[in-house]
């Protein structure tokens, strides 16, 4: 019955634990049974574990050339469109979250994407991908107290902003300032 249940010519994946256990049963058995051929032995083994016979010879082949180890894992393949996403498109999605605010509207996850779906951005990716992102660029999504999640950026950028903007209300308001000076990135 144990036979009909497993597929046949799909080829079974074992770790290495798992065929020093085998190879440490089959090890047993010889042990309780010392005049039993090795091929009713490794039948005996193949009843009592349900590995197949072939397998149990992958096993102890791998076992006398001292190289038992486990199938490689699999990688996890990133994504094309969170690659797509560059610092420029990541400063034109901080321009549309500023602007939300400025509009007095609380950006949503879905109302930022509809808007960065369009020119110059032209986001090909899917609500996941985007949240993805947005948690990748240092925006957290905070629950208040109405039970409205609202985009946050991360403390260090707010408090440095902070201090950046009361540096400045200082000096406007001091009674000789200094002058500002603007940089333009280009």
């Amino acid at each position: 019955m144990a036979e009909n249940l497993q597929s046949v010519g799909c080829k079974q994946q074992y770790s290495s634990q798992t065929k020093l256990v085998a190879l440490r049963v089959r090890e047993y058995l010889r042990s309780l049974h010392p005049l039993l051929n090795e091929g009713k032995l490794d039948n005996e083994l193949v009843v009592a574990t349900g590995i197949s016979v072939r397998s149990l010879q992958r096993f102890k082949r791998e076992a006398k050339d001292n190289c038992v180890s486990s199938p490689p894992s699999k990688r996890q393949k990133t994504s094309p469109v969170l690659n797509s996403i560059d610092k420029f498109d990541e400063e034109c999605i901080r321009r549309v979250i500023a602007f939300f605010y400025d509009r007095g509207e609380i950006p949503t996850v879905e109302s930022i994407l509809e808007k960065i779906k369009e020119a110059p951005i032209n986001f090909k990716g899917q609500r996941t991908s985007f949240y993805r992102w947005m948690k990748k660029m240092g925006f957290r999504f905070k629950k208040t107290d109405r039970g409205r999640h609202l985009i946050m950026e991360r403390q260090d950028i707010v408090l440095a902003r902070c201090k950046y903007l009361r540096r400045i209300k200082e000096n406007r308001e001091s009674c000789n300032p200094r002058p500002e000076i603007y940089h333009c990135r280009g």
